[in-house]
């Protein structure tokens, strides 16, 4: 079991909703880190979990991966704590 997870929308022939179906069914923490912008298509059980577009600082989806490692799902980027960082951090 993962203690969490970073999945990307838009697979080589698929995309990754099943997947994060069954993380969220399991309790997996996860977060998606795409470049994916059609919110129309997305599950309406998946919408309330964290989208972050690509491209975006890898510093960022490695906080938050860590919150969720030690919290729990995170379903809200808190913008200013997280997406204010130096690359030291």
């Amino acid at each position: 079991r993962p203690a969490a997870s970073v999945l990307d929308i838009a697979l080589w022939d698929n995309t990754s909703f099943d997947l994060a179906g069954d993380l969220q069914r399991r309790t997996v923490p996860f977060l998606f880190y795409t470049s994916w912008d059609d919110l129309e298509l997305i599950p309406l059980a998946l919408r309330e979990m964290p989208f972050l577009e690509k491209p975006i600082h890898f510093a960022l989806v490695a906080r938050l991966l860590s919150k969720m490692i030690t919290g729990g799902q995170v379903t809200e980027i808190e913008r200013d704590v997280d997406q204010n960082f130096t690359e030291d951090q």
